[in-house]
């Protein structure tokens, strides 16, 4: 780790930033997803810091919220 990102913490990947719609950006990189003793599925996403290059923890998520999204909001297609 840089010692910027060691002061001020990881810069984000453009996928994150910002601007990410504008011009593209970085993928994130899920792990493993696991199951809770409620039934919920955690995912942790993962991406590579700009500046020193570490891969880090960027965020967290409950799988089935991004599933119960895409029931409710359609899969973008034209039926």
């Amino acid at each position: 780790m840089g010692i910027l990102c060691t002061l001020l913490g990881h810069k984000p990947p453009k996928s994150v930033s910002k601007h990410a719609a504008m011009g593209g950006g970085d993928y994130l990189v899920p792990a493993q997803p696991h199951r809770d003793n409620l039934g919920r599925v955690h995912l942790h996403v993962y991406g590579d810091c700009p500046r020193c290059g570490e891969r880090y923890q960027v965020g967290m998520m409950h799988l089935h919220s991004a599933m119960d999204f895409a029931h409710l909001h359609g899969d973008g297609s034209d039926e």
